[in-house]
């Protein structure tokens, strides 16, 4: 099950939103420590909850505990972060169709068609691609403006392009969503008239 709703419900009040590489350290006898990866960098969430009234925090708590079932996914977003940097509501891109126009062979830049003229992606803004019914998520790491025609020259982005991402595919630049598994939950702590302590860590999956 996918659980499209619950992250807009949270009263996040902290959080990390980032991509973390998974990696390894092997401890040789002179000491110190050698990193190795395990693999490509996943978006990772964690988020601590405000304090709620009870009741509030009723629902939100319930959804969350029946994500920790094995197969259970939530689409999530950078809680503090709707838009781009220069239209953080989105207001320009209202009735924009935004595609992949091109990609580059360094697997890390693309180009993008359908902008509104003189549109400024700078770096730090995500944009979401979905394949096949999977949201791919990905930030800029170069920024860029579009032509007056809508077309923007090739940007990069992080992480990697994968094969699966192609010319042609919608590009989302508001709130673009990562899918997650629930890897820690506390719901928090029981008070007299409130809830408090909670947080709640998420980590990519692509299924």
């Amino acid at each position: 099950m996918i659980d499209e709703t619950t992250w807009r419900l949270l009263p996040i009040r902290r959080s990390l939103f980032d991509l973390i590489e998974p990696q390894e350290f092997n401890r040789p006898a002179g000491g110190g420590a050698i990193p190795a990866s395990l693999g490509d960098p996943l978006w990772t969430a964690r988020v601590e909850f405000a304090p709620a009234l009870p009741a509030a925090a009723n629902h939100w708590r319930s959804a969350l505990s029946r994500l920790r079932r094995p197969g259970q996914r939530i689409d999530a977003f950078d809680p503090f972060r709707n838009g781009p940097a220069a239209d953080p509501g989105g207001i320009l891109l209202d009735g924009a169709t935004i595609s992949i126009a091109a990609l580059n062979a360094d697997g890390v830049s693309l180009r993008l068609a359908g902008l509104p003229g003189r549109y400024t992606i700078t770096p730090g803004d995500y944009l979401g691609v979905t394949v096949s019914g999977v949201p791919y998520l990905f930030r800029a790491v170069t920024g860029v403006t579009s032509f007056a025609g809508g077309y923007a020259d090739f940007f990069e982005v992080e992480p990697w392009l994968p094969p699966e991402v192609t010319v042609g595919l919608a590009v989302t630049l508001v709130r673009p969503v990562m899918r997650g598994q629930v890897i820690e939950y506390q719901p928090g702590m029981r008070e007299l008239d409130h809830v408090s302590g909670g947080f709640l860590t998420l980590q990519q999956v692509f299924d």
